[in-house]
């Protein structure tokens, strides 16, 4: 009587039809232990009938069995997920500092440059240069950093990973360098407004804003370098000219460096 209600138990749980099995004759006199052991086994055989166990075959296979071991990924987000803890962000003082006005600009500063600049900054390289080696695409990057050392503020472009120079690459350096000044020009002008001080602008008494304009603008230096790396003589090196603007219509001043490129073995 005990393992023909536990059949009916189990097979019910997993989905079977609940209809009681009345076992063989045979099977009503068999000592307590046997039956335990045969209660395993019909556990088992039902088991894995059971969509616990079922594999998944619904999902597409990967192409390596490596990637195809691999666990799969949770439902979770990764917000969610319950990763070791750790404090040391948030113990960090320096991290944990509000934002000052200055901080703000500079950001948005370094956002409006790359957008000025970024189109216009490919389209110079195509004509002052050949493509680099292997397709590779020239690297640029735009920053606005502010220097608590000397007081200025640096705005810029470094280029990278250009090919051999069509032109003097002092060249390039002066274009570069007007289209960065075209987005903020080394002395007060309305574009420093719309396009440094953004929402910090709101207030009806423009006073302080003039002041913050003409304090960012006379602090300012414009910088441009550019790498390019190519053969020269039957060897290989990388050339690196820089050029920079102080103040308002004063002289640019250029710098250079080259470097020989190490064997490959």
């Amino acid at each position: 009587m005990f393992l023909r209600h536990f059949y009916y138990s189990v097979a019910a749980s997993n989905g079977h039809a609940a209809q009681e099995v009345d076992l063989p004759r045979k099977y009503r006199s068999v000592p307590f232990q046997c039956q335990l052991v045969l209660i395993m086994g019909i556990a088992i055989l039902i088991g894995l009938h059971s969509p616990i166990f079922a594999a998944d075959n619904s999902k597409p296979k990967f192409l390596f069995s490596e990637d195809d071991q691999i666990l799969p990924a949770l439902t979770k987000s990764d917000a969610d997920v319950p990763w070791p803890s750790k404090t040391i962000i948030r113990d960090d003082k320096w991290l944990n500092q509000p934002l000052t006005r200055l901080d703000y600009i500079l950001g948005r500063m370094e956002t409006t440059l790359t957008a000025d600049n970024s189109a216009v900054a490919q389209e110079l390289i195509a004509a002052y240069f050949e493509k680099y080696k292997l397709g590779i695409a020239p690297s640029v990057t735009f920053s606005v950093q502010y220097s608590d050392e000397n007081g200025r503020l640096f705005i810029g472009a470094m280029i990278d990973l250009v090919g051999k120079p069509k032109a003097p690459m002092r060249d390039f350096c002066k274009a570069m360098l007007g289209y960065i000044e075209l987005s903020y020009p080394l002395k007060p002008d309305s574009r420093w407004d719309i396009k440094a001080l953004g929402a910090l602008e709101r207030d009806k008494d423009t006073v302080p804003y003039r002041d913050a304009i003409r304090d960012l603008a006379g602090s300012a230096i414009s910088v441009v370098q550019v790498s390019s790396e190519h053969e020269t003589a039957g060897k290989g090196a990388v050339f690196s000219v820089s050029c920079n603007r102080q103040e308002a219509d004063g002289p640019i001043t250029y710098h250079k460096n080259s470097t020989p490129m190490s064997a490959t073995p």
